[in-house]
């Protein structure tokens, strides 16, 4: 609708300003000689009819315009409709500026963004204005009207969407400063971590089972002291061995103090792949404290079906395991292990009644685990 407005507006101007002028001529001609005009009667409103001199001008820059519209150089046009208005200043020039400020502000709206595209909507507007200044009762005053509140409704969804475009930079920019700053933070953890000394706090719970079938947990509370990727740690590890078969396997808790070391392959916060190892020294406690034995040993063929059990007070453990990392937070590393653990257990001096003697049990006494479990480092 706009458009076929517009073209009739285009053909109406062009007749207007240079394509009529013959015609008002033949009328001139064959029109009887009038009186002369009365000084008290009224004047019409408007500008004056355009010289021939200003038609020409004009038509040529509107010829312009128009040839520039069509090209698609909207700026070149809307320079083009000025002139000829500065030239001439018929208000049906201002219906062309305000439809070639529209369709420029609904491309921008399309391409370079609402911020562009609501300067030009609104230059729409008051060119659709401005005709209906210059000639509220003109033809096209209805059109006009009609434009102005296509280019409000315009005018409204392009502000929203601009209100909505900012505020989701807005969101987009500080979760990007948020990033950067966690960005910066690590790098300068990572390189304080690889320049100097690191002091963590670890915590490790971890789990398994042995070749005879005994269930083992560790709990291992510690710290780490640490250089680059390397670091030295120790914990003191609180243990449990459950005999699920009750013909074969330890049944006891101990305590123990370990320490060993790790080397992490890509960070000095021990995040991605690591290595870790070392040995600890144990005691064991409470009952039951004993480890019992289904035809392994010389010593238990004198009893029942060759089963036979005794007292362990002492342990010394070996652990080599890999580690992988996942960062938590800023400040915290949490890492699935997986252990293997070899035990040497000391036989007590003092066998009960119905044990082997001391002296009769086999040496070393020993136990291989297979465990898996997670570890929590944090650096304070």
């Amino acid at each position: 609708m706009l458009r076929t407005t517009a073209t009739l507006v285009c053909v109406t101007l062009l007749v207007g300003l240079g394509g009529g002028s013959a015609l008002a001529q033949k009328k001139k001609k064959k029109a009887p000689a009038a009186a002369a005009p009365d000084a008290a009667a009224p004047q019409p409103s408007g500008p004056p009819p355009p010289t021939p001199e200003q038609k020409q001008k004009a038509t040529a820059a509107f010829q312009a315009g128009q040839e520039a519209e069509k090209a698609g150089n909207l700026d070149e046009a809307i320079a083009k409709y000025e002139e000829a208005f500065g030239v001439y200043p018929d208000p049906v020039l201002q219906l062309v500026l305000g439809e070639a400020h529209r369709k420029k502000g609904e491309q921008a709206a399309q391409g370079e963004g609402y911020e562009q595209a609501i300067p030009e909507l609104e230059k729409a507007k008051a060119a659709y204005e401005k005709y209906l200044e210059l000639a509220p009762t003109g033809k096209e005053a209805d059109a006009a009207k009609n434009r102005i509140q296509v280019v409000d409704s315009s005018l409204d969804s392009a502000k929203k969407a601009l209100e909505k475009q900012k505020a989701d930079e807005e969101k987009q920019a500080n979760a990007d400063a948020d990033a950067q700053k966690k960005a910066e933070e690590e790098r300068r953890r990572q390189q304080e971590a690889a320049s100097g000394m690191q002091v963590a706090l670890d915590g490790l719970l971890i789990a398994g089972i042995d070749q005879d079938i005994t269930a083992l947990a560790r709990f291992m509370p510690g710290g780490m002291l640490g250089w680059g990727r390397f670091a030295l740690e120790g914990h003191l590890s609180f243990e449990g061995f459950l005999r699920i078969n009750n013909d074969k396997g330890v049944s006891a808790r101990s305590v123990s103090l370990d320490l060993g070391a790790r080397y992490g392959f890509t960070s000095a916060r021990f995040v991605g792949p690591f290595i870790s190892g070392g040995a600890g020294y144990g005691l064991f406690g409470g009952e039951p404290r004993e480890r019992k034995l289904d035809g392994d040993m010389a010593s238990c063929e004198s009893f029942e079906n060759n089963r036979c059990a005794f007292s362990i007070d002492k342990n010394i453990s070996t652990r080599l395991g890999l580690g992988y990392g996942f960062q938590a937070s800023g400040d915290t590393t949490v890492a699935v292990r997986l252990d293997a653990m070899y035990w040497f257990f000391s036989v007590d001096g003092e066998q009960d009644t119905g044990s082997p003697a001391a002296g009769q049990v086999d040496k070393p006494q020993t136990a291989l685990a297979f465990m898996l479990g997670l570890e929590f480092l944090h650096w304070p």
